[in-house]
């Protein structure tokens, strides 16, 4: 559950950063603060207080839809303008261990995926406060789609007691795309054959610069229609999008090599 503050509370914070900021003169803070005072008091935001309280007991989140549609409704690639990622420390660079790595990330990734599905992911918890963990249920199995006049958001996962969930990774590489299944009687598969299947994909595929992948590199609503066009042409081309979607994530193999800065101790 996500509360909604007292109007005061979220005032405070927007005091203190305006009466910190450089880029406005003392006049221009005593103007600024004189207005979110007096929207303070106001009756209009006695009226959105109260929306959002009501709205607030209607929904797990009140803030979620409103969240995720900020992402969606951007029309640009989403690459490079809202590729979301983070990184701790990164491997020291080694030419030619891209498969090897790829294989161990994989396994350990899926690792991840398995203790969510069953149930056993420790629950998380911040000086004493347990953390809402709904969301670990969205890192897997879940997939932007291009739609107009925003995108959806599609999720996949479940917990094994809540049903049968895709089990396969997607595969990208020099265009080609490939369905690496990573169960086998239940068990997730290791590194040792994760790294025979990536030799053999690596072999196998020859550059395709015709490759349906980079349609997904376009304006959203372009996209959006180019895929719809894709899957009412053709059952299997629904099929095989669907399984992209459907997988619990997508990794890519690449002949490009990339120089990286090097960490501080």
């Amino acid at each position: 559950m996500v509360y909604v503050n007292e109007m005061s509370h979220p005032a405070r914070p927007h005091h203190n950063s305006i009466q910190a900021t450089a880029l406005l003169n003392d006049q221009q803070r005593r103007k600024t603060t004189d207005a979110v005072e007096k929207f303070r008091k106001s009756t209009l935001a006695k009226q959105l207080q109260d929306a959002l309280v009501r709205r607030s007991e209607e929904r797990r989140n009140w803030l979620e839809d409103w969240w995720y549609d900020a992402y969606n409704e951007v029309r640009e690639p989403l690459v490079p303008y809202l590729s979301l990622a983070s990184s701790n420390s990164t491997w020291t660079p080694l030419e030619g261990s891209q498969i090897c790595r790829a294989a161990d990330d994989i396994y350990y990734w899926m690792r991840f995926w398995e203790k969510i599905r069953k149930g056993t992911l420790p629950i998380m918890r911040s000086r004493g406060v347990i953390w809402d963990m709904h969301q670990y249920h969205c890192l897997f199995n879940s997939c932007r789609v291009p739609e107009m006049p925003k995108d959806r958001i599609y999720r996949y996962f479940k917990t094994e007691s809540d049903g049968d969930c895709p089990s396969h990774i997607t595969v990208l590489c020099r265009g080609k795309v490939w369905r690496v299944e990573m169960l086998r009687d239940g068990e997730l598969k290791t590194p040792d054959e994760l790294h025979h299947v990536l030799s053999y994909i690596d072999r196998s595929s020859k550059d395709d610069e015709r490759s349906v992948a980079c349609l997904t590199t376009q304006n959203r609503d372009k996209w959006a229609k180019n895929r719809a066009s894709l899957i009412s042409s053709s059952p299997t081309n629904e099929r095989h999008i669907r399984s992209i979607e459907e997988s619990c994530f997508c990794l890519t193999l690449t002949d490009n090599t990339y120089e990286t800065t090097p960490e501080e101790d």
